[in-house]
């Protein structure tokens, strides 16, 4: 038969060693919220964020004009353009360099015939391009885009 030896052990070292165990863990669960509520505050607070676009400010409508359309048949066209500006811009800033965009509405309207100028496609095409003229004039930081608010082709 054998003998089997039983040494006592001190109960106070086995429960130290588990707590330290669970000491760690605790300090490594607050380590990692600590890290994630610290990069969240500086993703939010500190990080680089394009800015949000400006809003829309107030609309300068400039008076109709009457003219003829180009191309194949002479039509009448009265058309009224509206520019958008930028929130906090001043309408009587734009003023002196309005009739140079009437100028471009003049020869665009010149280019098109009728019923390119009465579809919704060559309509939209004259007001992207004179917005382009109107960001070309005043700028993008001034002008947001070019309405049309009056389109009257006879």
């Amino acid at each position: 038969m054998s003998v089997t030896e039983t040494i006592p052990v001190d109960g106070t070292e086995l429960d130290g060693q588990k707590g330290g165990g669970k000491g760690k863990i605790v300090l490594l669960l607050v380590a990692v919220l600590l890290l994630s509520v610290g990069g969240g505050g500086w993703w939010f607070f500190l990080a680089e964020r394009e800015p949000a676009p400006p809003g829309e400010g107030e609309v300068l409508v400039l008076p109709a004009l009457t003219t003829t359309t180009g191309n194949n048949t002479l039509r009448h066209a009265r058309i009224s353009l509206g520019i958008v500006l930028v929130e906090g811009e001043d309408p009587e800033a734009l003023e002196p360099k309005v009739p140079i965009l009437q100028d471009a509405l003049l020869q665009e309207v010149a280019e098109m015939d009728a019923d390119q100028l009465r579809s919704p496609a060559g309509s939209d095409q004259l007001r992207q391009q004179l917005t382009a003229d109107a960001h070309d004039i005043w700028g993008e930081e001034v002008v947001r885009r070019v309405i049309l608010t009056e389109l009257m082709v006879q």
